[in-house]
């Protein structure tokens, strides 16, 4: 009954359980901020005009500066969240009224079902790069059973990549930035003409989870615990992320990944014990679609 209990309950008349604590929500965030295409964005990140490319320094201050404003936008939106424990699209009504609050709501729908169906998309062409026997049809509804079985028990699953996913990621992503800086060189030349861009870029990357924050929030304990979460966990992991970018773009080439964005996952299979580590990340990113679920 104490398993129930801590989970989400089934209609809006339950009481949300108030179970996740700060260590909870980083861990969520910073999965979330962890992305397999997010490492080929690294394109737009060192070239967001076309014309001007960022010196290593000016992205990686930008991908900093950016992450902060748009995770504190989206820490700030998680908050109403936990104070009335009800999800983004109830608390709209608030703002529009309950008929005009559908409009929104509707889109919202619409765009969760297509970056679900995107991230299915993701995680099974990351899985052909791993293992190339196996027909991609095959992974998408392994993929999506997955994603399912995460959603039934959405509480269980945060709690379970706290507890295990975020350490598996974690080692992953130092083994990899320890490859790479040793096999690419770091980006030479570039100015500081393009940072603004750069830094818009970045906060898009952030604020386009603003509609999610209340869904999850409303489960913390604390609007402080939900916040520091979500600006600490996403902030920490999509400056890694995207800074893996840089190098992982560099060794398998702009044009190759500008080509085809699946691209940069060759120089993480290739890796030594990559089709280990990268498994681990392909296996972490049905945490996307189950939270667009």
């Amino acid at each position: 009954m104490s398993h129930v209990a801590d989970e989400v309950p089934l209609t809006l008349d339950g009481q949300p359980p108030k179970t996740l604590g700060v260590l909870d929500q980083g861990a969520l965030w910073a999965n979330l901020g962890v992305s397999l295409l997010g490492f080929s964005g690294a394109l737009l990140l060192l070239n967001p005009t076309g014309d001007a490319p960022l010196s290593l320094a000016a992205a990686l201050v930008a991908t900093v500066v950016g992450s902060l404003i748009g995770t504190a936008m989206v820490g700030l939106s998680a908050i109403p969240g936990t104070r009335t424990g009800q999800p983004a699209m109830v608390l709209l009504r608030g703002l529009f009224g309950a008929r005009i609050s559908y409009a929104p709501t509707v889109l919202n729908i619409v765009q969760m079902l297509g970056w679900g169906a995107f991230e299915l998309w993701v995680i099974a062409k990351a899985a052909t790069a791993i293992f190339d026997g196996v027909a991609y049809p095959v992974w998408v509804v392994l993929a999506g059973v997955l994603t399912t079985a995460l959603t039934i028990w959405p509480l269980g699953a945060i709690r379970l990549l706290r507890r295990y996913v975020t350490v598996g990621v974690i080692v992953s992503m130092i083994w990899f930035t320890w490859y790479f800086l040793s096999e690419a060189p770091a980006p030479a030349g570039g100015s500081w003409t393009g940072f603004a861009p750069a830094v818009d870029y970045v906060i898009a990357l952030s604020v386009s989870w603003v509609p999610l924050a209340a869904d999850f929030a409303r489960h913390s304990r604390s609007g402080r615990a939900a916040f520091t979460g979500i600006v600490g966990g996403y902030t920490v992991a999509q400056v890694a992320c995207l800074g893996l970018g840089v190098y992982a773009v560099a060794i398998a080439g702009a044009a190759a990944v500008n080509a085809d964005n699946t691209a940069v996952f060759d120089p993480f299979v290739a890796a030594p014990l990559g089709a280990v580590f990268f498994g681990i990340l392909v296996l972490r990113e049905t945490d996307q679609s189950f939270a667009n679920v």
